[in-house]
């Protein structure tokens, strides 16, 4: 009988342990970004999104790279989301809760422009960046007119790196017989 007992206990034990483990994938999955959505109003925030456009973290960014301020960060952007709270919101009412702070701590006025950069996989660029517009230009409406520019983000170009042989002048008569460069 004890041991059915212990049989029946490691089993349960068992299958608890692959519950928990699934479990934990499932809400890590929900927590990785799948693709980020740069607004730029000056200041620039980068708002990252899981794959059911939950918003999973925000950042003010620098958002012109030539211009450094504290830690490459933009200090307006992170003005904006000082106390701003995004958890388990979604995409398009980031953005708006957004759009309004930039507007009532004068970032965003009328005539002004909003810029929105798509970085993720070409289907979720074509499947949101209309989607994305016409929201922004619809909540907006009664409140400020101004242009919204969608484009695709560029990835950063790495330095070319050359494919060739590598040649080093090396000039022989400075050394003796040894291989380390000293007379022999």
């Amino acid at each position: 009988v004890k041991k059915k007992t212990n049989k029946w206990i490691y089993s349960l034990a068992s299958m608890a342990a692959c519950l928990v483990l699934m479990v934990t994938g499932v809400l890590q999955i929900n927590q990785m970004p799948y693709a980020s959505v740069y607004m730029t109003i000056n200041p620039e925030v980068r708002i990252d999104v899981n794959r059911k456009d939950v918003v999973v973290d925000l950042d003010g960014i620098n958002a012109y790279m030539a211009v450094q301020t504290r830690d490459g960060i933009n200090a307006d952007g992170e003005d904006l989301i000082e106390h701003y709270d995004y958890r388990k919101k979604d995409l398009d009412t980031v953005m708006d809760e957004l759009v309004d702070l930039a507007i009532d701590m004068g970032y965003l006025h009328e005539g002004g422009t909003i810029t929105l950069s798509l970085d993720a996989d070409e289907e979720w660029i074509v499947s949101h960046g209309n989607h994305l517009s016409d929201h922004l230009n619809e909540y907006l409406t009664d409140k400020v007119t101004v242009t919204i520019d969608i484009e695709q983000k560029q990835p950063q170009q790495s330095p070319e790196i050359p494919t060739g042989p590598i040649v080093i002048p090396v000039d022989p008569g400075h050394y003796g017989d040894s291989d380390y460069g000293e007379d022999a």
